[in-house]
């Protein structure tokens, strides 16, 4: 994996019964130089579902653009 040279976004709860972020998401970040690892306190699996926000706003800040305006 540190031949893997793009820049990578990992973004995971730390409440993730599924896929335990001890031994996936906190463990993957340091083994990629490129990687930004964003954490979201309590969230669960399924993150895009249960904490859509601040899944796209964690995209958003990656990829260099302002977060858009929340919908009135």
């Amino acid at each position: 994996m540190p031949r893997i040279d793009v820049p990578i976004l990992i973004v995971q709860g730390d409440q993730d019964a599924v896929l335990p972020y001890p031994v996936t998401g906190q463990r993957l970040a340091p083994m990629l130089p490129n990687a930004k690892l964003v954490t979201l306190k309590g969230a669960p699996h399924g993150i895009p579902w249960t904490h859509a926000d601040e899944v796209n706003k964690a995209i958003m800040d990656f990829i260099g653009t302002p977060a858009m305006a929340a919908r009135a």
